[in-house]
């Protein structure tokens, strides 16, 4: 048994409060994403491989909150008394599983992306194939397997998820629902974690034997050179870092699953899971503050911006001021003359 029966009735009586939390967090990361997209979209000058790349990633984290928040929803209607939807389960188990397995492919091909710009004097931004390729990874590939796993999917019953579905599973876990939750995102997951950091440390690795050996230090080329790379970009070389501080709490729960049931205490869990429904749903909102509200060159410009409508605003109430003290000159001067009128017919 992986937990015991207290444990379980302890969760069952938290439903509504992890769908709570899993419903804000959700919610704020679709509201972070969307930011982050506007923010690409209005600034010309982020119109470029590595950030269009961090599009793809955003827009598949606000599918996965999207779909993390009907998951909450349905798990809350079904903790108020009402009747739980299998048919929602299952589609919400599959938009989930489908942005989960791209939100680690586009965050591999950062990393990758990254890595090519920095060890080749290539400009791949310009390699259309190469954008053939990583929409093929990034969307077609997480499509083909979640259909695959379409008969699995379903109520996961908390044992390694939140209040949300993904692949159906029992007690004791079987070896099989093991086998689908590692293709449907936790095998991926892990590699995402282990090729992320291995670029990123070869990147480290090599900067720093080029400033030992006081060669040209390659990050002010590229800036020098291309012209779609940016000083503040070198931040997405620790782009594993967000997704490994968020999902860990997950992927600890799933192997304590797996290997260990019944070794972790009902608290432990209960904080695990909690720390999971916060984690696993702010993706989108952790990116947007990561590499957009923490990058000087947007925030210059957001501050301008701001700056440009206080302006107009001011300019709009000074205007509106005088018209209204036109008007009321106009109707000052006009008075006397109709009272003097009046007195002549009088």
């Amino acid at each position: 048994m992986y937990m015991t029966e207290e444990g379980r009735l302890n969760i069952m009586s938290d439903t509504c409060v992890l769908s709570s939390l899993t419903l804000v967090s959700s919610s704020a990361s679709v509201l972070g994403g969307i930011c982050l997209l506007v923010t690409h979209y209005k600034i010309k000058t982020l119109h470029y491989g590595l950030r269009n790349i961090l599009c793809f990633l955003t827009i598949s984290d606000i599918l996965t909150s999207s779909g993390y928040i009907v998951g909450a929803i349905n798990s809350m209607i079904e903790s108020s008394g009402g009747k739980y939807s299998d048919v929602v389960c299952k589609a919400q188990s599959f938009l989930t599983t489908f942005s989960n397995l791209a939100s680690f492919s586009w965050t591999s091909m950062i990393a990758v992306h990254l890595y090519l710009l920095v060890v080749t004097p290539m400009d791949w931004d310009k390699k259309k194939s190469l954008k053939v390729v990583y929409h093929i990874i990034g969307w077609l590939i997480p499509a083909y397997i979640t259909v695959l796993m379409l008969n699995n999917l379903g109520r996961s019953d908390d044992k390694t998820t939140g209040p949300w579905c993904w692949i159906r599973t029992s007690s004791p876990l079987q070896t099989m629902q093991i086998v689908a939750m590692l293709i449907s995102g936790k095998l991926w997951e892990i590699l995402t974690y282990t090729l992320s950091f291995v670029l990123f440390v070869q990147l480290k690795m090599k900067t720093y034997t080029e400033k030992k050996n006081d060669r040209p230090y390659r990050w002010h080329e590229m800036v020098a050179n291309l012209s779609s790379f940016r000083p503040e970009d070198a931040r997405l070389c620790y782009i594993w870092l967000p997704l490994y501080l968020l999902r860990v709490w997950g992927t600890v729960r799933f192997f304590v699953a797996i290997s260990y049931p019944g070794h972790l205490s009902d608290s432990h869990n209960l904080l695990l899971l909690y720390l999971q429904c916060v984690g696993d749903s702010s993706h989108a909102l952790v990116n947007f503050i990561f590499f957009c509200v923490f990058d000087k060159e947007i925030r210059i410009t957001y501050g301008k911006a701001c700056m440009r409508w206080v302006c107009a605003r001011k300019a709009d109430a000074k205007e509106s001021l005088e018209v209204q003290l036109t008007v009321s000159v106009r109707y000052q001067s006009i008075e006397p003359l109709s009272n003097l009128m009046q007195s002549k017919n009088t």
